[in-house]
């Protein structure tokens, strides 16, 4: 069974959690100030399992040292694919794929078996087109502690750092040049990263950014899938209401362990009701990044069965976010409340039930209001995961324009 991915959207389309899966801070003037140069490439080995990424003359996987949603330092890994043939003069042009969802225990890490993630359909064009890939894990996956998700700031510096890591190793492949590309919780990654990039000011030059699917508005995007689940209810279409309840619990869970990372005193549970609680610390140790959402898919199939309506399903509650703390660090982890030095490319469908279009609309309203340079392109009929493979010739066009020397 493949891990929750590309390969797998009926399970990781991230609703509008992810959406917002982003840093850890309150922005660039109160992200952590850690030494420059105490960021840095530690080593590389030969990744396995990246068959699938055919279109790669290499891959390896770097591991680097990155500021952590602490403040302090913290080791983490990032698959590098090199395509094949001669590197122009200068290296390889750069692209960095944040990824969407995959967990936030160690065996969710995408450089651990990279078939297994389902990203290739994204890695091949862009090694094909001639450029480096980049992928990093994101903090806590495959490194110390549990993954921050939605940490803003961490999520940025996964990327930043990473890029820094690579174009510090000897002789980096790998040009100044700079592209990032990310879907769904990738998407966030992909803006926080612009947001915060003059970070790495001096070590590449960020050139080109595009957010597949992000979202923006969590608070926003909960109440649409709440009525969602109330209108499918109303039309009898319980078996679709059960799928968009199980996705909401499933990345709820990875929010509030998220929020307990920024915030140790932050209990994950406050956010749920009695029927989710004893099932929660399973996403801890989830070893194939499936027994979680298998483990919720059971027990609201088990509900339904006894004769329970999905509605009412004791699981993520509704009014989560007005609870004591949580405004907070919603309020930390918005992207789109200073002007991200790069313009942005936001592509959603309009078909999209796992991130509402309003919450991605709301974050394109409140980035321009910013000051950001933005473009939203709207798919029609375009889901969650449809929109991506659709776009990439476009992407591979526009990167081709913006990474130019």
């Amino acid at each position: 069974m493949k891990k929750f991915g590309i390969a797998t959207f009926a399970m990781t389309a991230i609703l509008p959690w992810l959406t917002a899966c982003g840093g850890g801070e309150d922005g660039p003037t109160n992200a952590p100030q850690v030494a420059l140069k105490a960021r840095e490439w530690i080593s590389s080995t030969k990744a396995d399992r990246t068959s699938d990424v055919s279109e790669a003359a290499s891959a390896s996987v770097i591991r680097y040292r990155m500021s952590a949603v602490s403040g302090d330092l913290t080791e983490a890994n990032a698959v590098l694919f090199i395509p094949k043939g001669s590197a122009p003069s200068g290296g390889w042009p750069l692209v960095v794929w944040a990824h969407g969802t995959t967990g936030v225990a160690d065996g969710c890490a995408p450089s651990s078996d990279f078939n297994g993630f389902g990203d290739s359909v994204v890695v091949n064009p862009l090694v094909k087109a001639g450029f480096a890939v980049l992928a990093p894990d994101y903090e806590g996956l495959g490194g110390p502690g549990v993954h921050p998700f939605y940490s803003r700031t961490s999520h940025a510096y996964s990327v930043i750092d990473a890029v820094r890591a690579v174009r510090a190793m000897p002789q980096s492949p790998v040009s100044p040049r700079v592209a990032i590309l990310g879907h769904s919780q990738g998407g966030h990654v992909a803006i926080a990263a612009n947001e915060l990039s003059a970070r790495g000011a001096g070590s590449f030059e960020l050139r080109a950014v595009v957010a597949l699917a992000p979202g923006g508005d969590t608070a926003l995007s909960s109440d649409l899938l709440f009525a969602l689940i109330d209108k499918l209810v109303a039309e009898k279409r319980f078996e679709e209401a059960a799928i968009v309840t199980t996705r909401m619990n499933y990345y709820g869970t990875m929010i509030a362990y998220g929020f307990q990372a920024q915030q140790a005193s932050f209990d994950p549970s406050s956010v749920f009701g009695d029927r989710v609680k004893p099932l929660l610390s399973k996403v801890l140790t989830d070893s194939d990044c499936t027994k979680y959402g298998s483990a919720l898919n059971a027990d609201i199939d088990a509900y339904v069965k006894a004769g329970g309506a999905i509605g009412s399903y004791a699981g993520v509650r509704r009014d989560w976010y007005r609870l004591p703390g949580v405004s907070e660090l919603l309020a930390r982890n918005r992207n789109g409340q200073v002007a991200a030095p790069v313009p942005t490319l936001i592509i959603q469908g309009d078909a999209d039930f796992d991130v509402p279009i309003a919450a991605t609309q709301s974050l394109y309203n409140n980035m321009r209001t910013a000051g950001s340079v933005v473009s939203l392109s709207i798919v029609p009929d375009g889901d969650h995961s449809s929109i991506i493979e659709p776009a990439l010739p476009e992407i591979v066009t526009y990167f081709r324009q913006r990474l130019a020397p």
